[in-house]
């Protein structure tokens, strides 16, 4: 049986789970307020840090797009090309090239390859650097003649494209956009 004084401690102790319990739903302290702003604050640091890195070596790689892409791919298309052309001429620019007459040794923008062919006759080729356009292109010679466009394009991200014979061997300069420069060797003019 319950007496008045049990009665009265029972409702003090279900008074204090009451209050202990509102406390807890209340909400959180304001230290515990603190150290939970204080851990986001440091989460969303490294994650800016991390985004500027990600953003800092996109750059760096698009920089390097040229050496990393298109530099291989100039190599091996003017390596074959040098090395089965059976004759090669330099022009100063396109025109020059594509109208023949003499040819320079140096400074060259366009050079004029010739591919013997099994019968004895030949195959002409070009390749070309239009400044204006930017593009180093290779123009196949038909039976019309000359295109006025290339045939395919080798690179359109050279700023410019210097031919030049030293020692009896064809050497092209090639400048990028952000002003590497590679140059590249092959066969000898004649």
């Amino acid at each position: 049986m319950m007496t008045p004084n049990s009665n009265h401690r029972s409702k003090q102790t279900a008074s204090k789970v009451v209050k202990s319990l509102r406390r807890t739903r209340a909400g959180m302290t304001l230290i515990e307020l603190a150290v939970g702003i204080g851990v986001s604050l440091m989460v969303a640091g490294a994650v800016l840090g991390l985004l500027n890195n990600q953003m800092y070596f996109a750059r760096y790689v698009q920089q390097q797009n040229f050496l990393l892409i298109e530099a291989p791919q100039i190599n091996n298309i003017l390596s074959r090309m040098l090395f089965s052309a059976d004759t090669a001429r330099l022009y100063e620019d396109i025109s020059s090239g594509k109208g023949g007459g003499s040819g320079v040794t140096a400074d060259a923008e366009a050079l004029v390859l010739a591919f013997r062919q099994p019968d004895g006759t030949f195959n002409y080729g070009m390749i070309g650097f239009d400044p204006i356009t930017s593009r180093l292109g290779y123009y196949r010679r038909g039976d019309s003649g000359w295109p006025d466009e290339p045939s395919w394009i080798i690179t359109g991200a050279a700023d410019t494209v210097s031919f030049r014979v030293e020692n009896g061997v064809v050497r092209c300069t090639v400048t990028g956009p952000n002003q590497e420069e590679l140059t590249f060797s092959g066969a000898g003019q004649s």
